[in-house]
């Protein structure tokens, strides 16, 4: 496709050619149908320059799609490894309750017996004889190399 510039420059020549064939000046008719010819080819240097414009719009609005599945994808990606670090999380800190509440019924089973064996002991011996003081087992003490008074802590009294 010659270019714009040679269609131009030809149309001119043409314009010349016919003005000198004529042997005189150009006529009014011939000076508009020169600029007519003119506009056109400006006309057409600027479809030319717009269909590249178009062109590479055309060709920077496919790289931005490209880029913005690439950062959809990302995103996407980022969300999933997120969604994967708040299970684990609930996951640990759920076992981390779980833990606690084991810890606490296992400390309150342990802290009913002890309390009871902790009051016995605080009991002072001297007040365990008078009569108004209560009783603290309805079963006589066991001996003291018995298995049911190293279980309970408190051995009888060797008096």
């Amino acid at each position: 496709m010659p270019s714009i510039a040679n269609r131009l420059i030809a149309s001119v020549a043409a314009t010349l050619l016919v003005t000198s064939l004529a042997g005189c000046g150009p006529t009014r008719e011939q000076q508009q149908a020169i600029e007519a010819e003119n506009a056109a080819a400006k006309a057409e240097e600027s479809a030319s320059r717009a269909e590249q414009a178009a062109a590479q719009a055309l060709e920077a609005a496919q790289k931005a799609t490209e880029a913005a599945d690439k950062a959809t994808i990302a995103v996407q990606d980022a969300t999933r490894e997120i969604n994967r670090v708040a299970e684990h999380l609930d996951q640990i800190n759920a076992e981390r309750e779980a833990a606690a509440k084991r810890a606490r019924h296992r400390h309150h089973k342990k802290a009913t017996p002890s309390v009871t064996a902790s009051a016995a002991a605080v009991a002072s011996p001297a007040a365990l004889d008078s009569p108004a003081a209560p009783v603290a087992h309805d079963s006589p003490p066991a001996a003291a190399d018995s298995p049911a008074a190293s279980a309970s802590g408190t051995a009888a009294d060797p008096r």
